[in-house]
């Protein structure tokens, strides 16, 4: 019972996180397209240096020690190396990785190609385009409310599936928008939207699916699955940056392609996940 209890709090926590992280996707374009208008674009990069210079004096000063008892062996890169390598050899971890590497690649490729799509294809102002990224954060806030919902009674499992397929849905509309009408800009809002709010059905629980497996080492489990989500992610983003060119398909065709990797992974790993799980309550 206090395993089931400590799950469900993690959920509770990562769909909080996640839905304060979707504020700011909707607030910070505003900012960033104000201080653009009436300051130019350097502007921006130093309000990057003042906010991330805020961001560790809060640490440093007012963010607790929330350990209770340190590990006794003493770290260092062999300790880390043994641990990574415990971590990585858990197959149902590997799955879940595998998910949340393919719905973040496909978030990357978004993220690397809407500038270019929404200012130069479009047309749209700094503002505009603040108002379009808006919408499309709407529907990742949306997705993260509604997997708070409806996790408790369909599981962990089938709300990523659901998830999965809105991944599938959003970024396929999107590519028939842009073979039919690829001047509609709303069409693309309304994709991104639906895309995005299946991410955030995706997100919260696999991160949690990945971390079940390893309660007393979480950290360990939470920064490789971050490391190798972020370094694909990111990799994946610049090679659509470096595609794009005069026309949106390199990012249209990425962002389905990784999201039906993401269907497929979730989808070819259901049994093995399951079977993880049932050995995992019997140890």
């Amino acid at each position: 019972m206090s395993e089931i209890t400590d799950v469900l709090d993690a959920l509770e926590g990562l769909h909080a996180g996640g839905q304060r992280m979707a504020l700011a996707p909707i607030v910070a374009p505003f900012g960033g397209g104000v201080l653009q208008t009436l300051f130019g674009w350097r502007s921006n990069f130093v309000a990057l240096v003042l906010c991330g210079g805020a961001a560790i004096a809060v640490a440093w000063w007012l963010l607790p020690e929330t350990l209770r008892v340190r590990a006794p062996e003493r770290v260092s890169v062999l300790s880390m190396a043994r641990v990574f390598r415990t971590v990585a050899q858990n197959r149902a971890f590997l799955a879940f990785l595998g998910i949340t590497s393919m719905s973040y690649m496909a978030l990357f490729a978004w993220l690397s190609g809407a500038s270019f799509v929404l200012r130069d294809f479009h047309g749209l102002s700094p503002i505009g385009f603040a108002w379009a990224f808006a919408v499309g954060s709407i529907g990742y806030l949306a997705g993260t409310v509604i997997a708070a919902r409806v996790v408790i009674r369909a599981g962990i499992d089938r709300t990523i599936g659901y998830g999965c397929g809105g991944l599938v849905a959003g970024s396929a509309i999107m590519l028939v928008m842009q073979a039919l009408a690829p001047g509609t800009a709303a069409g693309l809002y309304g994709s991104i939207a639906i895309f995005l709010a299946g991410l955030g059905l995706v997100l919260p629980q696999a991160m949690a699916g990945a971390l079940m497996p390893f309660p007393d080492r979480a950290g360990a489990a939470s920064s490789l699955l971050g490391a190798v989500q972020q370094f694909s992610a990111a990799a994946f983003g610049a090679l659509i940056g470096h595609m794009l060119g005069q026309s949106p398909w390199p990012m249209v065709v990425g962002i389905l392609v990784t999201s039906c990797l993401a269907l497929a992974v979730w989808a070819l790993t259901r049994e093995l996940r399951a079977r993880e799980e049932l050995r995992r309550q019997h140890q």
